[in-house]
């Protein structure tokens, strides 16, 4: 399941970002790719918790939700990356025992929708709740359905378009079902069965292209492990289809790129990958990748709505190296967008400036929304500061970092 703490964006303008909480400052931190090495750390939010949600609005801002340490939930929003503005939209801790676990921002014309899940400790179970702010003001909320959460992510949405997205969640234990979403005018379709299982359900990836929804999952049993697909076409759900099974299997991920579908998962003896050029009808024997790759990968969300050639939801990341983008880029030689000479380079000190006054001015604007006074008003610069400072430091440690963009054709024979 992916990560709820790291995120990959590429943005309207083909930038590419990666966005983290770092447990050191308990911040999330934005760096931005510039050819050949990553952007200086830039803190987006101070006093955050781990799990945040990224998407993008109609016209490519950025956007950030995520809990502060006050229990608010707070929309921060950039056109560049640099400057941001912030909104709390819900208020204080929810008094009835439930705790907010994930959200999903889309934008209309004359809308924001999110769609969010709250847990239930009690029930040990979450809610899918729908609130849209229109013409000045929310809605009431409405409740879609109960669902058992994944181990590491409540669930999947797919976005179709801005307007329009299909959700995949689990009703109980090995029965994952899909339910489509209209976002403006509100609407709710049927939901479809899109697996059921008796083995324990491991990890689950979900992938639509023009003619499919691909879904490749993980299973365990007594027998071992399965890795399994099977595809949605208009609505009718294929039969499942058996890859690969063996000892021990997890950390599936599927994507699309030059009509070819691909699909790796880590085993005991390595990392495993497969294709497919038709469109999941049948698919290569599968081989262990003998490229270089970590020892402690994990899945981290990919947002991007705008690329055509590389469709994907999720790509590996080294757990050790937030940076390191793992596999995909040695198959899709344009992930990392190419830059000018002239355009790499330091950024200034008056630029700097102007960063770390916007983030003063953001915290500041935060402080008064939930009414509290610091004691010490300039205790907020220094603590922005000190951030920075051990940024700046860290971003010093690995300034000869490998360019990330490598031919590495040979490693897929």
């Amino acid at each position: 399941m992916q990560e709820q703490s790291q995120k990959i964006l590429r943005t309207k303008n083909d930038e590419l970002y990666i966005i983290f909480f770092d447990r050191n400052t308990g911040s999330i931190v934005l760096r931005k790719y510039e050819g050949v090495r990553w952007s200086r750390p830039q803190i987006v939010v101070c006093d955050a918790e781990p799990d945040f949600s990224v998407s993008t609005s109609s016209g490519g801002d950025i956007m950030i939700i995520n809990r502060d340490k006050y229990g608010n939930i707070i929309l921060n929003i950039s056109s560049d990356g640099k400057k941001w503005e912030n909104k709390i939209l819900f208020k204080g801790r929810n008094s009835n025992g439930r705790c907010f676990e994930k959200y999903h921002v889309y934008s209309t014309k004359d809308s924001v929708n999110i769609i969010s899940t709250e847990y239930m400790p009690d029930e040990k179970k979450s809610k899918i709740i729908f609130n849209s702010f229109k013409e000045g003001k929310w809605n009431d909320p409405y409740e879609i359905d109960n669902f058992v959460p994944f181990s590491k992510s409540p669930l999947v949405i797919t976005p179709i378009n801005p307007n329009h997205v299909i959700m995949y969640y689990m009703i109980k234990e090995g029965n994952v079902i899909s339910r489509e979403v209209m976002l403006e005018p509100f609407e709710i379709g049927n939901t479809i069965t899109v697996l059921s299982t008796t083995q324990l359900l491991i990890d689950i990836s979900v992938l639509m292209t023009e003619k499919k929804v691909h879904i490749l999952y993980t299973t365990k049993g007594i027998n071992g492990s399965q890795v399994v697909y099977r595809n949605r076409e208009e609505q009718k759900m294929e039969m499942p289809k058996v890859i690969w099974e063996g000892q021990w299997c997890d950390g599936v991920i599927s994507f699309y790129v030059d009509e070819v579908l691909w699909m790796m998962w880590r085993t005991q003896n390595g990392l495993l990958y497969s294709y497919s050029e038709d469109e999941g009808i049948s698919f290569k024997r599968p081989k262990k990748y003998r490229g270089e790759f970590c020892r402690r990968p994990i899945k981290a969300e990919y947002v991007s709505n705008f690329s055509d050639k590389l469709k994907c939801t999720e790509l590996y990341l080294d757990s050790e190296d937030s940076y390191e983008i793992l596999l995909v880029p040695d198959i899709y030689e344009e992930f990392y967008k190419k830059y000018t000479p002239n355009k790499v380079g330091k950024v200034s000190t008056e630029d700097e400036i102007k960063i770390l006054k916007s983030k003063l001015e953001s915290y500041e604007s935060r402080i008064k929304q939930v009414d509290f006074q610091p004691t010490t008003p300039n205790g907020k610069m220094d603590e922005i500061q000190l951030q920075n400072i051990l940024w700046n430091k860290k971003l010093e440690e690995i300034a000869n970092q490998k360019e990330k963009f490598m031919n590495n054709k040979n490693e897929f024979k």
